[in-house]
């Protein structure tokens, strides 16, 4: 995908609404799972409304969901990442932007679903592994819980059941998991579909608390998706170092890191022009 184009999120009441083709769809005695494709798109659901990703036929790596977007918003405070670790496949969206976007990068991907797996092989363009790039089917609490792998640089989190985040993303256990994993830069994104403000300002709370306030927070305008971005070590952030990061890497593969540091700017606002986390 040329750099000078940026890739258009789609709305995923439109894809609800539009007259698709059934896939594939499977759930007796587990999560269901339903693919879906109209024109050229494809996407995967989890036995709701909600559209866990979303697939451009014609262009894989498109981050199509505005979220997903949000989720590469680490490139703008660690540009270079060695390490990565997804928690939560999916489609494959992110697999497949990180390694096009990445082509040294180490990268595991967790998922606890062996269905998932074999549907993003064969409807989403997963691609294969390598000594780089490994699939694990495992629980992800237990995954991070016992962690002994090398220090990682982006952690990002995209965990969702039918209908509420997993029960342990509740728990205070889970986020010190995860920061334990970190390297001295390294960055957490957490994909938090919330079901209500009550539960949204607990889980900001904790995440607060347990990254001494090394937090901020993105949320699409027409998602409940909001993004938090949780780090290691203190940043300074003002305005135009920002700003300047994101000139420098300007559109890559779809994602306008201009706009993306915007939207960071106006939802975290600074006092005096810098903020310290």
């Amino acid at each position: 995908m040329p750099d000078s184009i940026v890739t258009q999120s789609v709305n995923p009441d439109e894809l609800l609404r539009a007259t698709s083709e059934v896939l594939f769809e499977a759930g007796a005695g587990q999560l269901p799972v339903e693919v879906f494709q109209y024109g050229n798109l494809r996407w995967l659901r989890f036995g709701s409304a909600a559209i866990q990703s979303v697939m451009q036929i014609d262009s894989p790596p498109a981050l199509k969901l505005a979220y997903l977007q949000f989720m590469m918003a680490p490139r703008l405070f660690c540009p270079e990442p060695s390490t990565a670790v997804l928690l939560g496949l999916g489609g494959g969206a992110l697999v497949r932007h990180l390694l096009q976007e990445f082509p040294q990068l180490d990268l595991t991907a967790v998922e606890c679903n062996p269905l998932v797996i074999e549907i993003c092989k064969k409807f989403f363009n997963l691609p294969a592994e390598t000594d780089q790039f490994n699939v694990v089917s495992t629980d992800a609490f237990e995954f991070v819980r016992d962690y002994a792998g090398p220090a990682v640089d982006w952690l990002l989190v995209d965990l969702f059941g039918a209908e509420r985040l997993p029960g342990f993303m509740q728990m205070p256990a889970f986020y010190i998991a995860c920061r334990n994993m970190l390297s001295r830069y390294g960055v957490l994104a957490v994909n938090l579909l919330i079901s209500s403000e009550d539960e949204l300002v607990a889980l900001l709370g904790r995440l607060r608390q347990i990254f001494d306030r090394r937090i901020l927070c993105l949320q699409a305008a027409d998602h409940l998706n909001v993004v938090v971005l949780a780090f290691a070590s203190a940043h300074e952030i003002t305005g135009p170092q920002l700003r300047k990061k994101a000139n420098k890497l300007a559109i890559r593969s779809g994602v306008d890191y201009s706009r993306l540091a915007e939207t960071i700017l106006q939802a975290n606002p600074v006092q005096g022009g810098n903020r310290q986390m």
